[in-house]
């Protein structure tokens, strides 16, 4: 029986996060190393962000002309992957806890699976928004008396 796409992105990406936590971690998308070592990984939601979106929050994120009545401070420098970053997180928000609990049980972070650009070492150069973005929101949970944890290629 084949398997169907959300559940297939979600297996994807849990996969990605043990196998390769060197690439998970290139921008901080884990908050450590060991995140998560001593619990279970559990996607709560998937997200697709299309390319209009990013394209949409990239030209609501331009300073406005001068003399124009809108107020906005515009020395902070966004690029793509800034915008990504941030549409990613708000993809997520409802999923965070609203105080971070000690330690990583009940912490929730943003997982972006693709596109590869993303999680390059270049990602500010070779990352644009035209890409889109998709990834999971991902809870690390306390294991179950009963459940064994998966091994750790970390």
């Amino acid at each position: 029986m084949p398997m169907s796409r959300p559940f297939a992105l979600c297996a994807a990406i849990v996969l990605c996060i043990a196998a390769h936590p060197q690439r998970a971690h290139a921008h901080a998308q884990l908050p450590s190393e060991t995140w998560c070592e001593a619990g279970v990984e559990v996607v709560l939601a998937t997200f697709q962000i299309s390319p209009q979106t990013l394209v949409d929050l990239r030209v609501a994120d331009e300073c406005p002309p001068p003399g124009s009545p809108v107020v906005k401070d515009c020395g902070q420098f966004d690029d793509d992957y800034g915008i990504a970053k941030s549409a990613a997180g708000a993809a997520c928000a409802a999923y965070m806890p609203r105080k971070q609990p000690p330690g990583d049980f009940g912490s929730v972070i943003v997982v972006v699976e693709a596109p590869a650009q993303y999680n390059a070492e270049t990602h500010h150069v070779d990352y644009d928004v035209q890409q889109g973005l998709s990834g999971a929101c991902v809870r690390c949970d306390r294991p179950r008396p009963d459940e064994a944890l998966p091994p750790r290629t970390r």
